[in-house]
Protein backbone atom coordinates (compact mmCIF):
# COMPACT_ATOMS: atom_id res chain seq x y z
CA UNK A 1 0.00 0.00 0.00
CA UNK A 2 1.38 3.74 -0.56
CA UNK A 3 2.12 5.66 2.32
CA UNK A 4 -1.51 7.84 1.89
CA UNK A 5 -4.56 6.52 0.38
CA UNK A 6 -4.80 7.29 -3.37
CA UNK A 7 -8.00 7.96 -5.34
CA UNK A 8 -7.70 8.69 -8.76
CA UNK A 9 -9.59 8.88 -11.97
CA UNK A 10 -8.76 7.82 -15.17
CA UNK A 11 -10.27 9.12 -18.27
CA UNK A 12 -8.83 7.63 -21.95
CA UNK A 13 -10.12 9.53 -25.01
CA UNK A 14 -9.91 8.65 -28.42
CA UNK A 15 -10.66 5.32 -27.91
CA UNK A 16 -11.32 2.96 -31.11
CA UNK A 17 -14.42 1.37 -29.42
CA UNK A 18 -17.50 1.39 -27.67
CA UNK A 19 -18.35 5.51 -27.52
CA UNK A 20 -14.82 6.75 -27.87
CA UNK A 21 -14.18 7.22 -24.16
CA UNK A 22 -12.91 4.98 -21.23
CA UNK A 23 -13.64 6.29 -17.50
CA UNK A 24 -11.69 4.29 -14.94
CA UNK A 25 -10.53 4.51 -11.32
CA UNK A 26 -8.34 3.45 -8.57
CA UNK A 27 -8.68 3.43 -4.92
CA UNK A 28 -5.88 2.32 -2.93
CA UNK A 29 -7.65 2.25 0.45
CA UNK A 30 -10.75 0.19 -1.52
CA UNK A 31 -9.67 -2.36 -4.22
CA UNK A 32 -5.35 -2.12 -3.62
CA UNK A 33 -4.02 -1.32 -7.11
CA UNK A 34 -6.61 -2.90 -8.89
CA UNK A 35 -8.71 -0.44 -11.58
CA UNK A 36 -12.34 -0.89 -11.79
CA UNK A 37 -14.40 1.24 -14.38
CA UNK A 38 -16.21 4.34 -13.89
CA UNK A 39 -15.18 7.42 -11.83
CA UNK A 40 -15.71 8.65 -8.30
CA UNK A 41 -16.59 11.93 -7.08
CA UNK A 42 -14.09 12.23 -4.23
CA UNK A 43 -10.77 11.48 -6.23
CA UNK A 44 -7.61 12.94 -5.29
CA UNK A 45 -6.25 12.95 -8.85
CA UNK A 46 -7.77 12.93 -12.22
CA UNK A 47 -5.73 11.76 -15.46
CA UNK A 48 -6.58 12.34 -19.01
CA UNK A 49 -4.83 10.60 -21.72
CA UNK A 50 -5.54 9.66 -24.98
CA UNK A 51 -6.01 5.64 -25.98
CA UNK A 52 -2.21 5.20 -27.88
CA UNK A 53 -0.56 6.43 -24.33
CA UNK A 54 -2.80 4.52 -22.50
CA UNK A 55 -1.15 1.56 -24.61
CA UNK A 56 2.30 2.53 -24.35
CA UNK A 57 2.04 3.11 -20.82
CA UNK A 58 0.28 0.08 -19.86
CA UNK A 59 0.76 -2.35 -22.37
CA UNK A 60 3.97 -1.93 -24.32
CA UNK A 61 5.49 -0.23 -21.24
CA UNK A 62 7.77 2.40 -23.28
CA UNK A 63 8.17 4.84 -20.78
CA UNK A 64 9.72 7.12 -23.73
CA UNK A 65 6.51 7.64 -25.49
CA UNK A 66 5.18 8.35 -22.05
CA UNK A 67 7.14 11.04 -21.16
CA UNK A 68 7.60 12.54 -24.18
CA UNK A 69 3.54 12.74 -23.68
CA UNK A 70 3.75 14.01 -20.52
CA UNK A 71 5.59 16.81 -21.25
CA UNK A 72 3.88 17.57 -24.65
CA UNK A 73 0.43 17.64 -22.69
CA UNK A 74 -0.90 14.49 -24.28
CA UNK A 75 -1.22 13.31 -20.38
CA UNK A 76 -2.97 16.32 -18.46
CA UNK A 77 -3.26 15.79 -14.66
CA UNK A 78 -5.64 17.89 -12.85
CA UNK A 79 -5.53 17.58 -8.70
CA UNK A 80 -3.23 16.78 -5.95
CA UNK A 81 -0.33 15.50 -8.32
CA UNK A 82 1.78 14.29 -5.41
CA UNK A 83 -0.56 11.48 -5.09
CA UNK A 84 0.29 9.99 -8.12
CA UNK A 85 3.98 9.79 -6.34
CA UNK A 86 2.78 7.84 -3.50
CA UNK A 87 2.12 5.13 -6.65
CA UNK A 88 5.71 4.84 -7.14
CA UNK A 89 6.16 3.56 -4.03
CA UNK A 90 3.45 0.68 -4.70
CA UNK A 91 5.72 -3.20 -4.23
CA UNK A 92 2.83 -5.28 -4.76
CA UNK A 93 2.82 -8.55 -3.69
CA UNK A 94 4.81 -11.77 -5.48
CA UNK A 95 0.87 -13.18 -6.62
CA UNK A 96 -0.12 -9.72 -7.80
CA UNK A 97 3.37 -8.89 -9.54
CA UNK A 98 2.78 -11.99 -11.35
CA UNK A 99 -0.99 -11.34 -12.38
CA UNK A 100 0.15 -8.37 -13.72
CA UNK A 101 2.77 -10.06 -16.09
CA UNK A 102 0.00 -12.54 -16.83
CA UNK A 103 -2.02 -9.99 -17.43
CA UNK A 104 -0.37 -7.45 -19.63
CA UNK A 105 1.58 -10.69 -22.18
CA UNK A 106 -1.93 -11.52 -22.66
CA UNK A 107 -2.98 -7.85 -23.56
CA UNK A 108 0.15 -7.33 -25.53
CA UNK A 109 -0.52 -10.81 -27.65
CA UNK A 110 -4.19 -9.84 -28.98
CA UNK A 111 -3.17 -5.99 -29.48
CA UNK A 112 0.30 -6.47 -31.36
Amino acid sequence: EPAQPVRMNLIVTEVPFGDGTIAAHLDTAERGVFPDFGNIDDAHVTVTLDYDVAKAMVVEQDLEVVSHAFITGRIRVDGDMTRLLFLQDLDPPPDQRALAKEINERVLAITA
